[in-house]
């Protein structure tokens, strides 16, 4: 099983704690904030019963103050949803060569301190490789993927690698809500600036029986991690939760021409 160290903000005072939850580890980066830096994802015009949220947004790579791109956002609200329900369904659907060649900023958030203490990012990631062989893209030597996943990034692939420098070692973080709102944003670095070379890096539509079989090319079986937003409680229980489904669109044709499928995903698998 992964571990998950991560990391803590407390509002109003900020200070950082790691701890050991269960899950894959972070120690903070300057990624996170207390505030979201970005103002058009629609938290802040969220209603006020709203115990849990998340948005994602594009920038264009190497553009750090360019413009950006909402893909969309969900929210749970007591008003509606019930609370230890399962886990609900986030799809956000991003042209697949805005998505390869951009950035991913995710923010997420609570504005009920009170019932949601805790709000906490799992990113996603799978394992490449079960070899000791194993020579990764662009590589010359040999990782041992079969001895010592856990201790070479180089046999994961997904965001987890490219945001976390030790994953599967560190693969998440939370902030801890005293009192007030509070959100932060996480930022993924887009897949071509890390030559990922596909839209597997950032997009986790694995279909459930290719994520049991050894049978999908670059995959080992059951090393499938979703990303999770979730909130809990002071007690540390789970009170509502998103699986985040980044999904990669492809082109829709037209009249005379099929749709194309230009940068590789999950598709067929």
């Amino acid at each position: 099983m992964k571990k998950f160290i991560l990391f803590s903000i407390m509002l109003p005072t900020v200070s950082s704690t790691i701890i050991s939850c269960g899950e894959p580890p972070k120690k903070e980066t300057g990624s996170s904030s207390t505030t979201p830096a970005i103002k058009d994802v629609n938290f802040d015009e969220a209603p006020k019963d709203t115990a849990l949220f998340v948005g994602v947004q594009t920038r264009w790579e190497g553009n750090e103050s360019g413009a950006l791109s909402t893909h969309g956002h969900c929210k749970a609200l007591t008003s509606v949803d019930s609370p230890e329900g399962p886990r609900e369904e986030c799809d956000i659907l991003i042209p697949e060569g805005k998505l390869y060649y951009s950035d991913l900023i995710i923010t997420l958030g609570s504005k009920l301190p009170a019932t949601c203490a805790i709000v906490s990012f799992s990113v996603y990631g799978y394992q490449k490789s079960n070899s000791d062989d194993y020579i990764p893209p662009g590589e010359s030597d040999k990782v041992k993927c079969a001895t010592a996943p856990r201790a070479n990034p180089a046999c994961w692939g997904g965001a987890g690698p490219m945001l976390y420098s030790d994953y599967p070692k560190t693969g998440g973080q939370y902030i801890v809500l005293s009192g007030s709102t509070g959100s932060f944003s996480i930022t993924i670095p887009s897949a071509n600036s890390k030559s990922a070379g596909n839209n597997r890096a950032t997009s986790n539509t694995l279909s459930a029986a290719g994520r049991v079989s050894n049978s999908v090319p670059g995959y080992v079986a059951n090393s499938f991690y979703d990303y999770v937003i979730s909130c809990r409680d002071i007690w540390a229980q789970p009170i509502y939760s998103f699986r985040l489904n980044i999904k990669d669109e492809d082109t829709e044709g037209t009249e005379n021409s099929a749709p194309r499928d230009q940068i590789e995903d999950w598709q067929g698998y």
